[in-house]
């Protein structure tokens, strides 16, 4: 893949990149700005992300931060697109 990283604000810098969410029927978001987190295992974006694009709510459940604090969050079926790649669900 051929995509740069854009200039981040942030400091210190952090990688990022825009990607698209779809639903299995095609209906996209337009390009978001993500956060590229090599290391992590799932991704989190806003809920009016999910809500716009009317995404398939799959169950509820909670995220654990690394001071083992419980936070509820809804997983939604969705795919990721970055560029032309486009991670399944």
């Amino acid at each position: 893949m051929t995509t740069p990283y854009t200039s981040t604000p942030y400091e210190p810098p952090i990688p990022m990149l825009y990607v698209r969410f779809l639903r299995l029927d095609g209906k996209k978001t337009e390009r978001l700005e993500a956060i590229v987190d090599t290391g992590a295992d799932i991704t989190i974006t806003p809920l009016s992300v999910m809500e716009n694009l009317e995404a398939l709510e799959v169950s509820e459940t909670e995220l654990f931060s690394q001071w083992h604090d419980p936070h509820p969050v809804i997983l939604y079926l969705v795919d990721l697109e970055i560029e032309t790649l486009r991670l399944p669900g």
